[in-house]
């Protein structure tokens, strides 16, 4: 009968089997009668032998489920005597790997049905069947006969290569046993025999069976055991062991590359670098990277692979990796250059040194650029544009190689491009050729840093290029510093213009100053002409009266007339222009007698004196001898030196009492430029006359000549002889020849004005001859000088040239305006006797003798001579210091060859005498009388008298005290853009205020003021002189500048 214990029993069972076992490990009996459905593995663990019954009981083991005990993995399964194990169909027994199983003499292993569907697995392999079908080597009764299973074992898994060892074990019983190895089934040939047997295989799972037989039993009985043969791992593929290129500084690695089909992962490498031995895991059959650490090239040694199973390789097919190191690569950069804007590209260079391509980063002025590939050893050029003006930096920013490894490598180093903005064409000014100089020339403006090429010339610092031709071209160009060359700058030369007269002008217009004139027609003056040069081709060409005809060069006569009528002007300006040809010049005297006498000078080249006036007496023609101090007689055939004076009387068919005008003709080259007169010697007198066919500035030759001259010119004017012409009177009359002078104070007349008397103005007329004085010592030289800047018409000096004989009431200007106060008297009779005197306050003048200003009379009138006295001097003219003082004096003085009334009179005023008290102090009867209020008429016997008269500004004689208190009690400034007038002591009645000129700028009566303020004049900073009148009649000038 089968026992089943129950659990707590069994555990004790067990656990006293634990206790006095000698086996090791527990053994678990299993009693009674037992169904398997009711023995899971789990109730047994710890057990390592599981006995079916104990030996004396009976006991079954009922197999009504599987019955699976391979959770206590190796076990001996045992089936005690009395003890039965009952399969039912289909069921099962598995037993953990290496398990065996006992059947003990009394013990049973049946199957209910005996079929092949009952059976035991150990490990998992179909061990026996009942009846040894389905596959089983061993039935249940092979089982019971030999007393237990048998078993074949093995040292799987193994290595290809390596041995495969094979042992049988035999069952229990059975005595002595032979073996016979088979694989992979028992078949007529064996692998081996015995009991152990050492084969080699391929790789794979292998299953070997032994038989084992029993010659006692005659049975036999087959086992087998499962053989893992593992294939050594390899490393076949062409990436299996491999190393690589790398970067100087970077980590070098190693490749393997196990073969799939025989992996088993993972793999242990050992490697060598020929001194170092290296091991390394690789978890995977993909290729894998592992880092080295070579830091130079080497050659590494696969030694061997181990795989998981532990299979070695010693003979890889892949045993060698190299690594090697590639240096970082490297680049320069060059074409640094400056070039000129728009110049062909200049290329900045990238050469590569290393034997591999390479790829460069870049920048330009820190902007990245596209990079650049550089062959092997080569060079790559990239084109530099010069369309705009700049600084460009092509700085290297890093290289790779163009093959990997790339090897990155951060560079530096540059090279600039400096494309230089051209210079602007260079700006010129053009002098155009003028009459005064026929050639032109350019002046090109400097600018800093550049130089210059004209018409193609080397490059320098020249500005200035003189002598060029008219309607000439020229090209120039300017180069900076950074020698670019700009554009071309292009300079035409103008040519002058030839204005030609055919009875229209060619151009539409009448000339200018820079054009040249041509006559081929008849031509009368309509006004001025002025042109560059003139040439008469054809035609009369006719200057009239009052015109002029200015030319800066040479007037050429080639054809044709060229005419001046009385008072035109032929003015020429540049020195060295030489005549050609006859001109045809006019002059009219005032009215004259057949015993009158004139002073000439020719305009003309040695004309005749009988030439001039051809029916006067043949002796009487006269120069003035200065040495002699006495006329000289001429011949009529003698030529007219230039810039000497001449006296010829008039014409023999003249009247007597009837005067009447006297047409001279003068014909011939026109005199032109510089004339010297030489050999002057002190203190004499000399006849000049006026060389050109204009008028000279009296000023402009007196200052010239103020080395040799006293500054004084006596005109002759020929007025009539005694006569009782006068209706009404029986008594002679007394207008006289007498002589106009002139200095730098100003002019004085021969004639009262209201008589027809005029100043001379200092304009002297064509033709007009002259007295002058020599100074007492003339510098050395010695010469008396005429040239065209004397002319009137020439520079500023502004005039006309009608002031023949007589003085024009015209206004002019001189080359020079100077402060000048002035007062004309005239001494005078009812009978025609008159004489004038000038006095003037002016700049440049002292209260001492002043050649420029101080003129002696040269007492040319028969009965009167009127004048003021300085330094025991009779002068004419006298020049006073300026400021002028009210409380100024100036002894008067005359002579007179015949007796009666006389009358002293104001002539003219200007300036500041325009408005200042004049008064004469007759010291014979002690009078003062104001010439303000009218002449002064007084009887004089004949004689001379230099000490009767004195002029006077002021009624009383003020003691120095007391003028110097009046100049203290008049303050005059200026503040806050006014003029102050205060007076300490007396109201002021009038203010009136001048400028240098006399003009009268303001004025204001009525004041009735010790202050007054001016407002509101205008002025530009300038000299003005301030008339302060007070009301008792007494006025003092102050000067101010406002």
């Amino acid at each position: 009968m089968k026992i089943l214990l129950p659990k707590s029993t069994i555990f004790a069972v067990l656990f006293l089997l634990f206790a006095f076992s000698e086996n090791v490990g527990a053994q678990c009996t299993v009693t009674g009668n037992v169904n398997t459905s009711t023995m899971p593995c789990s109730s047994y663990t710890g057990c390592t032998a599981i006995n079916i019954g104990n030996g004396t009981t009976t006991t079954s083991l009922n197999f009504n489920a599987d019955l699976d005990l391979t959770c206590l993995n190796s076990i001996q399964f045992v089936i005690k005597n009395n003890a039965a194990v009952n399969f039912g169909s289909s069921d099962r027994l598995y037993l953990g790997a290496g398990s065996s199983i006992v059947v003990e003499s009394g013990g049973d292993l049946s199957g209910s049905s005996c079929n092949a569907s009952e059976r035991i697995y150990i490990g998992g392999v179909l061990y026996a069947s009942c009846n040894g079908g389905g596959g089983a080597d061993v039935t249940f009764s092979d089982i019971e006969s030999f007393g237990g299973s048998g078993s074949a074992t093995s040292n799987s898994p193994v290595c290809t290569g390596n041995s495969i060892n094979l042992s049988a074990t035999p069952p229990p019983n059975g005595g002595a046993f032979t073996y016979t190895w088979y694989e992979p089934a028992v078949s007529t040939n064996p692998i081996g025999t015995g009991q152990n047997l050492s084969i080699t295989s391929t790789a794979g799972t292998h299953t070997y069976k032994v038989r084992i037989f029993s010659a006692s039993l005659n049975k036999t009985m087959i086992v087998s055991t499962t053989v893992v043969v593992n294939a050594l791992p390899n490393n076949t593929s062409s990436s299996g062991f491999t190393g690589g290129s790398f970067c100087i500084g970077s980590q070098a690695t190693l490749t393997f590359d196990a073969d799939d089909t025989n992996g088993a992962p993972p793999y242990t490498l050992s490697y060598t670098d020929g001194t170092t031995t290296y091991s390394q895991t690789i978890n995977t059959n993909a290729a894998t990277t592992f880092n080295v650490s070579a830091t130079t090239s080497k050659t590494y040694t696969l030694l061997s692979i181990t795989n998981a199973n532990g299979c070695v390789n010693l003979s890889p097919a892949n045993k060698t990796a190299n690594v090697t190191f590639r240096p970082n690569p490297t680049a320069t950069v060059s074409g640094t250059t400056a070039v000129c804007l728009g110049a062909t590209s200049p290329n900045i260079a990238f050469t590569n040194p290393q034997a591999a391509g390479i790829t460069i980063t870049y920048t330009i002025n820190g902007v990245v650029s596209p990079t650049v590939s550089v062959v092997a050893s080569g060079t790559a050029n990239v084109s530099v544009p010069t369309t705009i003006a700049g600084s460009f930096v092509y700085a290297l920013v890093s290289v790779v190689y163009s093959t990997n490894p790339s090897c990155t490598q951060t560079l530096t180093g540059s090279a600039t491009v400096t494309v230089n903005s051209l210079p602007s064409a260079p700006t010129v000014t053009i002098t155009e050729p003028t009459c005064t100089v026929a050639t032109c020339s350019i002046t090109i403006i400097a600018v800093s840093g550049e130089t210059y090429s004209f018409d193609g010339s080397a490059y320098s610092g020249t500005l200035v290029y003189g002598s060029l031709a008219q309607g000439s071209s020229h090209t120039v160009y300017a180069r900076n510093a950074a020698g670019c060359v700009s554009l071309v700058k292009n300079v035409v030369i103008s040519s002058l213009v030839t204005n030609t007269y055919t009875g229209t002008w060619s151009t539409g217009s009448p000339p200018t100053s820079n054009q040249k004139i041509v006559f081929n027609a008849g031509y009368n003056s309509t006004g001025d002409l002025e042109g560059c040069s003139c040439q008469v081709n054809s035609g009369a060409i006719i200057i009239n009266s009052g015109h002029t005809l200015k030319i800066t060069n040479a007037v050429t006569v080639s054809g044709g007339s060229l005419t001046f009528e009385n008072n035109a002007s032929l003015v020429q300006i540049n020195d060295a222009a030489v005549n050609t040809g006859d001109i045809i010049y006019k002059r009219t005297t005032n009215p004259v007698r057949k015993y009158d006498f004139t002073y000439w000078s020719s305009p003309v080249a040695g004309y005749a004196l009988g030439a001039l006036s051809p029916n006067t007496l043949g002796d009487k023609y006269f120069s003035f001898n200065p040495d002699t101090d006495d006329w000289a007689q001429e011949s009529s055939v003698t030529p007219m030196t230039e810039g000497e004076g001449y006296a010829i009387r008039a014409p023999q068919d003249h009247d007597l009492i009837t005067a009447t005008p006297f047409s001279a003709v003068f014909e011939g080259v026109p005199n032109n430029g510089g004339y010297s007169l030489m050999g002057v010697n002190p203190d004499k007198s000399y006849l000049l006359g006026n060389p050109y066919p204009s008028a000279l500035d009296a000023d402009t030759f007196l200052t010239a000549n103020a080395g040799v001259l006293d500054g004084t010119i006596y005109f002759w004017t020929h007025n009539s002889p005694p006569s009782d012409a006068i209706a009404g009177d029986f008594l002679y009359n007394y207008t006289s020849d007498d002589y106009a002078s002139y200095n730098g104070v100003g002019g004085v007349e021969t004639l009262a004005a209201a008589s027809g008397g005029e100043k001379p103005s200092g304009k002297i007329a064509s033709g007009q001859g002259f007295f002058v004085s020599s100074k007492v010592a003339p510098i050395s030289g010695n010469a008396v000088v005429f040239n065209n800047s004397m002319r009137v018409g020439v520079g500023a000096i502004a005039g006309d040239n009608s002031q023949f004989f007589k003085i024009g009431n015209t206004k002019v200007k001189s080359a020079n305006v100077i402060e000048k106060h002035r007062i004309w008297l005239n001494l005078s009779n009812d009978r025609g006797a008159f004489k004038q005197t000038l006095i003037g306050y002016v700049t440049g003048a002292t209260n001492g003798h002043d050649g420029p200003f101080d003129g002696e009379s040269f007492d040319g009138n028969e009965y009167v001579d009127f004048y003021s006295v300085n330094q025991d001097k009779n002068l004419v003219i006298q020049g006073r210091l300026l400021p002028f003082e009210e409380t100024d004096t100036v002894p008067l003085g005359y002579n007179t060859t015949i007796e009666g009334v006389f009358t002293i009179n104001i002539d003219a005023v200007d300036g500041l005498l325009v408005n200042q008290a004049v008064f004469i102090e007759d010291k014979e009867i002690k009078v003062i009388h104001n010439l303000k209020d009218g002449a002064y008429s007084f009887t004089s016997k004949v004689g001379t008298f230099n000490d009767r008269f004195v002029l006077r500004y002021a009624n009383r004689t003020l003691s120095a005290n007391k003028f110097q208190k009046e100049k203290e009690s008049v303050l005059v400034f200026h503040k806050n853009k006014q003029l102050q007038i205060n007076s300490t002591e007396e109201l002021i009645d009038e203010v009136t205020i001048y400028d240098l000129s006399g003009r009268k700028m303001y004025k204001r009566s009525n004041i009735n003021d010790v202050n007054f303020s001016v407002l509101n004049l205008v002025s530009n900073h300038q000299v003005v002189l301030i008339n302060i009148v007070f009301q008792n009649g007494r006025s003092v000038v102050r000067k101010v500048v406002y």
